[in-house]
């Protein structure tokens, strides 16, 4: 048999073996859950990583086509990315994936010649190098979205960005009293004390 055609029969199992290795990068009682829900509303993350490694392998050993390979590698990294993962381990499952691979391989007997060895790391690699730009991606729409959030706060639409508290104590806000005006009013307490 053929290294690809072996490759496609075995799909099921790369990408069963695959979703473990995911799985198992996060904490034990997490990776219990992962594993154990089935259920898409239940468990949806375990359910994303499921549904994508079997799509990846599918489109990886059927059509290949970039588009469905890049969808199906953006579930999994977007999860990830936004996690407390370095970004090495954020991406490894695609290194494992080439292990998997080979093992399989190596398993079934299968003797491969130098261009069809060439060919499986050629496609791991590209693999390995579209994840890391949905990685990036995901990171800096991430960041930006931060960034975002705390430059819609309140104090960055006053005079010069300045803090509130800090605008308020000098005075520089309408309807708010001022530092010295806060020292008249604390006078004026300690005087009925």
């Amino acid at each position: 048999m053929k290294p690809f055609e072996l490759l496609r029969e075995k799909r099921l199992e790369i990408a069963d073996n695959l979703f473990k290795c995911i799985v198992k990068t996060y904490e034990k009682e997490t990776e219990r859950f992962l594993i154990g829900g089935k259920d898409r509303f239940e468990n949806p993350m375990g359910w994303n990583f499921k549904d994508a490694t079997w799509g990846l392998l599918d489109e990886i050993f059927g059509k290949n086509r970039d588009s469905e390979i890049k969808k199906n590698l953006e579930t999994i990294i977007k999860i990830r990315a936004i996690q407390d993962f370095e970004p090495s381990e954020a991406i490894l499952f695609v290194i494992d994936l080439k292990n998997l691979i080979l093992d399989v391989l190596n398993k079934n007997s299968v003797t491969l010649d130098k261009e069809t060895l060439s060919d499986i790391l050629l496609l791991t690699d590209k693999i390995y190098l579209m994840a890391m730009d949905i990685y990036m991606n995901c990171r800096e729409n991430f960041w930006q979205i931060k960034f975002n959030e705390v430059m819609n706060r309140p104090f960055f639409h006053t005079e010069g960005g300045m803090c509130l508290s800090y605008l308020i104590k000098k005075g520089k806000v309408p309807g708010a009293a001022s530092e010295s005006e806060s020292e008249t009013v604390a006078d004026a307490d300690k005087s009925f004390n």
